[in-house]
Order: structure tokens, then sequence, then C-alpha cells
């Protein structure tokens, strides 16, 4: 049987918790980022960090956040997860669905020993993967010519991280990661008539590539029964975006602070919590960097 101070003492953190969460303010979301800017950033979580709202980014070794994390991964393991997208656009009486296919984290890690581990990963740093078509129709010679206008991006900024963790004893370890980012997007623009016999359909395409790099840092701390720390860092370095080999916009890297804890005291039971910052106003957009910030 639990003592009666233990008992006192998970009550009062489910107080905590529980008033954390009715003080949260209203949070709203724009479902169509992905069409803006460089493109929407998925927050390079893995499913047991997004099932948990990211509450344990900086404690979970599978996400690429904390270069320490991968450290209390004890056994070789591959890692692959898989997030398909569902839209639904709706104009009066008429509908529209598309479905986009992502495939946002893969990473592979291993122990080196009993104090050493290693990993590389991949993950979307930033998606930009969407499509449009408007019906439209133009004046020739005082006849209507109707047809449709589409708009399409296929593309994506990726992150590969190498991390490594080092065991400063049984209850801290620390990592470091190098990252390089890699990314290209298609852009098209298809102009099409429904009457192709007279007139021809007209396509534009422009291809952008991206690069960057980046270093990051982490500690972690694990209490069993009790709780775990871990702290993330990332800075960010040169990125620029490119149109065949000519320099078309740069800028920085965003930086990731991130600081997540979590309650082990309840058996079965896990209990987290996560402040994060990055700065988007770093990043490159166009032929400057993009003057927008997010807190998480």
């Amino acid at each position: 049987m639990m003592s009666i101070a233990r008992v006192v003492r998970i009550l009062r953190v489910g107080s905590a918790l529980c008033a954390l969460a009715l003080s949260a303010p209203r949070l709203l979301a724009q479902g169509t980022l992905s069409t803006q800017g460089l493109g929407f950033p998925p927050g390079q979580l893995s499913t047991p960090a997004i099932l948990m709202g990211g509450a344990i980014g900086e404690i979970d070794g599978f996400s690429p956040l904390n270069p320490a994390a991968i450290g209390f991964l004890t056994t070789p393991i591959i890692w692959f997860q898989a997030e398909p997208e569902y839209r639904q656009l709706t104009v009066g009486a008429k509908t529209e669905r598309t479905s986009v296919a992502r495939f946002p984290l893969f990473q592979g890690s291993m122990p080196l020993g009993s104090r050493w581990g290693v990993g590389l990963s991949a993950s979307t740093l930033l998606d930009r993967t969407w499509a449009t078509s408007v019906r439209d129709t133009q004046v020739v010679n005082g006849d209507s010519v109707f047809g449709s206008v589409g708009n399409k991006s296929d593309g994506s900024i990726s992150d590969l991280r190498l991390a490594v963790s080092y065991a400063l004893g049984t209850w801290l370890r620390i990592g470091v990661g190098g990252h390089a980012f890699s990314g290209r997007d298609v852009l098209r623009t298809a102009h099409t008539f429904d009457d192709t016999v007279r007139f021809t359909a007209d396509t534009q395409t422009t291809t952008l590539s991206f690069g960057g790099n980046a270093v990051s840092v982490g500690a972690q701390s694990v209490w069993p029964r009790v709780g775990t720390i871990g702290v993330g860092y990332r800075h960010g370095g040169n990125m620029s975006a490119y149109s065949g080999n000519t320099v078309v916009g740069s800028g920085d890297a965003p930086d990731h602070f991130g600081v997540s804890l979590a309650y082990l005291g309840i058996n079965g039971t896990t209990v987290g919590v996560r402040a994060a910052r990055d700065s988007w106003s770093r990043r490159c957009s166009g032929t400057s960097p993009a003057a927008a910030r997010t807190r998480r």
C-alpha cells in the first residue's frame, strides 16, 4: 500500500497539472500553411511524442531534437514513420478532397558500449506539397474560351542529423549533433483549355533547391520512478536557395530551443510538459529572410 505522504504528493502533482491544462489559452490552427513561404514545419516529432501532444520531444530518443536522448535507446533500432494528410475544401455546394503522403522521419541508432550512443536521422524540417485548380474563362475575338489554371508545389526541406551521446553517469547523458539541410521544390503553373484542338496548354515550371547546416547540443537526466528532464538547443547556420547554380535567397537556418519534463512517479503513467521556441524569422525566403516568428 502507498504511504499517505506519497498519496498527497501524487494529488498535488495532479492538481497542478489540471490547473495548467485549464489555464492554457485557446489555440487556433491554419491547415494550409504548407502553401505559404517555404512551407509548414511538422515539428520533427515521433509518433510517441505526437500522441503526448509533443510533451516529450526533448526526452524522446525517436524525436531528432535532443542528441543526448539517443543514449537511452539501449538496443540497435531502425525507426520509420509515415504521416498521410487528408484535406477537404468546401465552397458552396462543391467539395474537393485531396491527400498528401508524407514520410517525415527516418532514424537508426545503436549503443557503443555502456557510455556511447550514435544515431543517424532524416526528418522533414519544412514541407511544401500542395496543388490547386481553378476554372478560368477568357474572351478571344468575342468568343468565351473555357479552361483551368492549376498551381502545384512538390517539395520539402529535410534535416539530416548525425548525433553522438555520452553518459557522464547512470543518470546523466550529454550529446552533440551535426545537421545538414537539403531540399528541393518544383513549382508548376499550367493553363489548360477545354478546346484542345484550337488551344495548346501553357505550362511553366520553376525548380528551387536549398542547402544549409546547423549544430545541436543537449542533455538529459533520468531519476527512475521519479522523473526525467531533457534540454536541447540547435544553432542554425547559413541556408541558401538556388535556382540552378544561382543563389536567389539566403538567410540563417532557424534556431531551436526546447525543454521537456516528465513525471514518472505513477506506475504505468507518464505525465509530461514541454516548452519550445523556434526562430523562424532567421530562415531564408525568396531574396530575404521571412519576417515570421513562432513559439510553441
